[in-house]
């Protein structure tokens, strides 16, 4: 079976989940969870990709949790994360896990050198140790104990805010750690908003992020019908306050059939 480099390394410390009761997060998209649970007591795996979600979800050995914060009950005395490539995305997951299953729980952290996962031991070191037990294909593999209670996590306190001017218009963006366009614009989309034609009917901006395209398009053509579309949970719980607070937009994980829209515009 063929795994990312950080899940070769994982699964050469196995002994670390044996009769554990482990939850899976980060940016992992393989199939690793499936044979962990071969090891582990149980394996929950929490996701905030959509797709990810529904290709685990068809593995009844586990359990597949959705969303932008994991508030489901579950039992749960080791974490398993795979670190991303943002470190506010980082944070966030270790904000949000370590005030949800608290002092007691071990972690394990595995990822690749150049995602930063070095300093996981900086960013852990207020709830306790972090120890690195392996080193290779590039990654690393860390095992500590939260010895400290986490701050209560609340999903507000992580949005970010920024002005932004483009193509004529100036908004402020809020978003979330892992989103694209979070703290900062692309060449891309500004290119694409400063040629973009006036606008009418249903529009559809397929993969949102942070969704500043679809703020300026809803701005510069008050009259359209917009609904945004990711497969980020982050992306979604964004525009859904968005909306609201605004009543402008409709935000999903999948959009309708493509035909029911006069345009649409893809990132």
């Amino acid at each position: 079976m063929s795994y990312c480099a950080a899940s070769e390394v994982a699964v050469r410390q196995l002994e670390f989940f044996e009769n554990r009761h482990v939850l899976v997060a980060g940016e992992l998209s393989d199939r690793f969870p499936v044979e962990l649970a071969q090891t582990a007591a149980s394996v929950t795996v929490f996701t905030t990709n959509y797709g990810y979600y529904r290709s685990m979800s068809k593995h009844s050995a586990i359990t597949t949790v959705f969303g932008a914060e994991f508030t489901a009950d579950a039992h749960v005395d080791m974490i398993l994360l795979y670190w991303p490539k943002a470190k506010a995305e980082a944070e966030f997951l270790l904000a949000m896990l370590l005030a949800k299953f608290g002092p007691g729980t071990e972690i394990c952290v595995v990822g690749e050198n150049r995602s930063g996962v070095r300093s996981a031991e900086k960013l852990f070191a207020d709830f306790g140790p972090l120890t690195k037990y392996d080193s290779a294909r590039r990654c690393s593999f860390y095992w500590g104990r939260c010895e400290k209670a986490a701050p209560a996590f609340n999903l507000n306190d992580w949005f970010r805010s920024y002005p932004l001017k483009v193509a004529g218009t100036d908004i402020t963006i809020r978003s979330l750690p892992g989103v694209f366009s979070h703290g900062e614009f692309d060449k891309g989309s500004e290119l694409l908003l400063e040629t973009l034609p006036t606008l009418s009917g249903k529009v559809l901006d397929f993969g949102c992020g942070a969704g500043v395209i679809g703020a300026v398009m809803k701005t510069n053509n008050p009259s359209i019908d917009l609904e945004l579309c990711d497969i980020s949970a982050l992306a979604i719980a964004r525009q859904k306050k968005l909306s609201a607070s605004t009543s402008w937009t409709r935000a999903s994980r999948r959009p309708m059939c493509m035909p029911a829209y006069q345009a649409a515009t893809i990132i």
